[in-house]
């Protein structure tokens, strides 16, 4: 039970859910098949792979909140470059 829950978490219900769906229908109801499936699905789509973030068990660590702000505070960072400048910097 525990790899399908990693699946559940690296690919989502609905993923794993249709992964179950068509594993079950094949007669072969494994987690290892559904996790071929889910992977099959995924190349399909042409997405990158699942990378599991790794916590430490440090509660300062997982415990962590970020507020989150407007993107558009980014747009003063910008450079505008001049219409004569080179796309490519200069090398050499």
């Amino acid at each position: 039970m525990s790899r399908l829950h990693q699946l559940l978490d690296d690919y989502g219900a609905t993923e794993l859910a249709a992964a179950v769906d068509t594993a079950l229908a094949r007669d072969a109801p494994g987690a290892g098949v559904v996790a071929h499936l889910l992977e099959q699905r995924r190349r399909a789509r042409r997405e990158r792979p699942p990378v599991p973030v790794v916590l430490p068990e440090d509660p300062r660590i997982r415990d962590l909140a970020i507020p989150s702000h407007a993107l558009e505070t980014y747009d003063d960072l910008s450079c505008v470059l001049p219409d004569d400048a080179p796309d490519t910097p200069a090398t050499g």
